[in-house]
């Protein structure tokens, strides 16, 4: 949460030092982020996600925990990126404005038993709850000022994301267990960065993103696989993204 404060702060400080350049109306000398581009980028995404009771087993209305229980507490959701981005921006004085549209092949796993609160409760302490990210795109606006040959910039907008969830339990059954659901989820997010003109043409940037998909839900409603002990559960996730890449500009006036 601290992170995210920071952020917020860089945020309007970007956004009064912008509003100055616009009111100053001295142009910056040097190359030009007026133009419209393409970029690839790698980078790491560490997030966090909980499984809480949804309500069902097997997929029948079940009292077996209140709906909401938390089941697992929070776990890592840690994994790479890469993939691409196209974008334009255009630049006023010292103050660049941009559209950016970007997706990523994301391979992020993460895994949780039941605490101990659950195991009391009754959960099945070989069940395992999984969060498994596949894909990331985003539809950004952002905001910067020039300084020399860097760009400094504040980022928001849409974010889609492609998850797989599930639980299954350990040295048990088969029926014990269920197939994997595939969930696609939009949320917001929020970021900061950085780009450096190598020459008229390449940048090189850096980026750290936060992005919240809030709370989805999986059900075995029908029972997957016939399973005898599955539960259907509630889903938190958030995560961050920290990449680097180059981007090539089209156009430069």
């Amino acid at each position: 949460m601290s992170i995210l404060i920071r952020i917020l702060c860089f945020s309007v400080g970007v956004s009064a030092l912008a509003g100055s350049a616009m009111a100053d109306g001295r142009a910056q000398p040097g190359v030009s982020w007026t133009g419209c581009y393409v970029g690839a980028s790698i980078g790491k995404t560490w997030g966090t996600s909980k499984q809480t009771y949804g309500g069902e087993r097997a997929g029948v209305p079940d009292a077996f925990l209140p709906v909401g229980f938390d089941i697992t507490g929070d776990y890592d959701v840690d994994g790479r990126v890469a993939g691409g981005e196209i974008g334009c921006d255009y630049q006023f004085n010292r103050v660049v404005m941009g559209l950016v549209v970007d997706g990523m092949d994301v391979d992020a796993h993460g895994l949780a038993g039941p605490t101990p609160g659950a195991v009391a409760a009754g959960s099945n302490p070989l069940r395992r709850f999984h969060t498994d990210q596949q894909w990331l795109a985003t539809v950004r606006a952002r905001l910067g000022i020039v300084h020399d040959r860097s760009l400094w910039y504040v980022t928001a907008g849409g974010a889609w994301s492609g998850f797989e969830v599930n639980n299954e339990a350990v040295l048990v059954s088969p029926l014990a267990n269920r197939t994997p659901t595939s969930v696609d989820r939009f949320g917001w997010i929020v970021g900061v960065g950085t780009e450096y003109a190598l020459d008229s043409r390449w940048r090189f940037k850096s980026e750290l993103l936060y992005a919240d998909f809030g709370t989805f839900h999986y059900s075995d409603s029908p029972a997957a696989d016939g399973c005898i002990q599955c539960y259907s559960m509630n889903v938190e996730m958030s995560e961050w993204t920290f990449r680097v890449g180059l981007s090539y500009q089209f156009a430069s006036h």
